[in-house]
């Protein structure tokens, strides 16, 4: 039987979860939270069979890509299969994106292309937590300029931040703009509207009361995943504080920080390499042939 792809919604977020693997390190395409809040931007379509379901996204050259995730690997095989009766009746081309290293063994013979853009980075959060040694020296020196000139102050989460959040992304939108940067307005609000369901931990960062930081986490596994983190850029300092901030809080909860990609964008790459991530999980485009 032809595979038969819906909307993903909100309430499948056991069900997506129960086709996990038992995995220590997770993509974040196995992480609901980032699938669910990006399905609209990539016109996602979802699958769904026992222990495994697959995902249609079109990407950034308007082509359909298909990835999956499944908690038994020798069902790759058949996914695969499944994958490319589907093409052919629909006459598509039959590729697929986000696939981990240890998948390639199913892909063999197959046209393997490298995607360093969105490869993600993976930390360990003691270490994002302590700074020490030599090479985090300059950003221990950015965290102590922003502690010593400003009076700040980490506050839980309330919905009455909702608006400072919002107005925050705007301002960081301006800050950045020309910088090939892209809205997630969308993703942002329905992650503030949905953030019990999705369970995510949210960091606010205030300066004489006005906010000027926040991260999205999401911490429903034993790996956490950054969803957002925006600073106004004014106050130097202020993102190496907040990103501290947020591993101090996984410590002993979660010792990996996915950080996702950095969409092949220069300064975000070297701003995402100057952590020193433990591990950058590689990830390819395949082709079917």
């Amino acid at each position: 039987m032809s595979l038969l792809f819906t909307s993903l919604l909100i309430t499948d977020h056991t069900r997506f979860d129960n086709c996990i693997s038992s995995r220590p390190i997770l993509r974040r395409e196995d992480v609901f939270s980032s699938v669910y809040l990006w399905r609209n931007f990539v016109q996602q379509q979802v699958a769904w069979s026992t222990n495994y379901a697959i995902f249609t996204n079109v990407l950034e050259d308007n082509q359909i890509y298909f990835t999956y995730i499944t908690n038994n690997q020798e069902l790759i095989p058949q996914i695969i299969e499944e994958v490319k009766t589907y093409c052919q009746e629909k006459e598509l081309p039959c590729q697929f994106f986000g696939i981990p290293t240890e998948d390639l063994v199913y892909f063999q013979d197959q046209q393997i292309t490298f995607d360093r853009d969105h490869s993600d980075y993976i930390y360990e959060s003691a270490v994002l937590a302590n700074l020490t040694g030599k090479k985090f020296h300059g950003k221990r020196n950015f965290i102590t300029r922003f502690t010593s000139t400003y009076r700040s102050e980490v506050r839980p989460y309330t919905p009455k931040d909702d608006w400072a959040i919002l107005e925050l992304y705007h301002t960081w939108i301006m800050q950045n703009e020309g910088d090939h940067i892209y809205s997630e307005m969308e993703q942002l609000q329905e992650a503030i509207r949905f953030r019990q369901e999705l369970q995510l931990d949210i960091t606010v960062l205030y300066v004489d009361e006005h906010l000027i930081g926040f991260s999205f986490i999401d911490i429903s596994h034993s790996m956490a995943l950054t969803l957002f983190e925006k600073c106004n850029i004014n106050f130097v300092g202020a993102y190496q504080y907040i990103n501290q901030i947020e591993a101090q809080k996984l410590v002993g909860r979660c010792p990996h920080l996915n950080r996702e990609d950095d969409w092949g964008l220069p300064s975000l790459r070297q701003s995402k390499l100057s952590y020193y991530p433990a591990l950058i999980l590689e990830k390819y485009y395949i082709v079917i042939k």
